[in-house]
């Protein structure tokens, strides 16, 4: 009984959800710089002239004005006002990784400038050139972003800078084609799950959101290995697998946790009006809640890998030790 009392004691314990938070805003508040990249990009897109779909989404507003008849009247409005007032700078804020904004889910085109997007998109090769090299720029704004957050929240052994940006790329890549492959199946697994009856269709949508969630948390934090060693991007896979698979609900507490302050925040710092130059505060601070959330899940994740790895050795060892008492 003593034995097994010990061996209970000794058992890791995962890290505190709400120590790691707070030492994330304490690594910010002491790096106050640490808030500059998001700062910088909501500045750029709610000040700087935009780039503007309307034209080029001409044709497809007056197709879904002809399809009024068959589309909700809410709907309707959302896409209009979504294909009208689209600033293609909001492209910036990349996901998964890529630096927080506060203006890049806005379609709000007011300033206290009075400027509004200048440069208009007449076409399709346009288009594709400007979201491509959108992306691209805030991919690697991203990658910047996240380490110089790493750096000074882990402490980490770091690859150079060129060759973590490249490694951010070719994972970023590799995703992107993995949802592309993807999309035909979930596609046809949507089709047929609308052709369900209510209470059926609600079981496996809850069904579904597991393994969903679970991706989706995987795909967030398949970066992190890159910015907290020196590794390769199919040696950060493997980790985050590794963690994800041993770690999900702890980290998935963590995630939620942190989604919930950031977001409910996000309406604290939307409420001053676009025009009125007081929404300097609302960035201000979503600047600092957005990397002092990041520096605590940079933390969390370090911490939580040499949780798993302590908890499989413990494991292990009991093993052996129980083996041992049979023999």
């Amino acid at each position: 009984m003593n034995v097994q009392q010990q061996d209970l004691d000794s058992f890791p314990v995962p890290p505190p959800v709400i120590k790691t938070l707070l030492n994330g805003f304490n690594t910010v508040a002491n790096n106050i710089y640490l808030i500059l990249f998001p700062v910088v990009v909501d500045l750029f897109i709610w000040l700087v002239p935009g780039i503007s779909i309307k034209n080029f989404a001409q044709p497809m507003l007056q197709t879904f004005n002809d399809l009024s008849a068959d589309i909700p009247a809410d709907g309707l409005r959302m896409i209009t006002d979504l294909l009208a007032n689209f600033n293609m700078f909001t492209l910036l804020r990349t996901l998964p990784i890529g630096v927080a904004s506060l203006f890049s889910a806005s379609l709000v085109q007011e300033n206290p400038l009075n400027t509004t997007p200048m440069l208009e998109v007449n076409g399709i090769s346009q288009f594709l050139l400007f979201v491509i090299l959108i992306n691209l720029i805030g991919i690697v704004l991203g990658g910047l972003y996240f380490r110089q957050v790493a750096d000074v929240s882990t402490k980490p052994i770091r690859a150079s800078l060129g060759r973590q940006m490249v490694r951010v790329l070719l994972l970023s890549g590799g995703w992107l084609l993995f949802f592309l492959i993807l999309n035909i199946p979930v596609v046809l697994l949507f089709m047929l799950v609308s052709l369900l009856s209510g209470v059926l269709k609600t079981i496996l949508v809850i069904v579904l959101m597991i393994p969903a969630s679970w991706l989706v948390l995987f795909i967030y934090y398949s970066y992190y290995p890159l910015f907290l060693s020196d590794s390769g991007v199919i040696a950060a896979v493997k980790k985050s697998f590794h963690v994800i698979r041993y770690s999900a609900p702890t980290l998935g507490w963590f995630s939620i946790i942190a989604l919930m302050i950031s977001q409910g925040l996000n309406l604290l710092w939307v409420s001053a009006p676009a025009v009125s130059w007081v929404s300097l505060v609302g960035i201000s601070g979503h600047a600092f809640i957005s990397a002092g959330l990041l520096a605590s899940s940079f933390i969390y994740f370090n911490k939580t890998s040499v949780w798993v790895d302590e908890t499989l050795l413990w494991f292990a060892k009991n093993e052996r030790t129980k083996t041992d008492n049979i023999a």
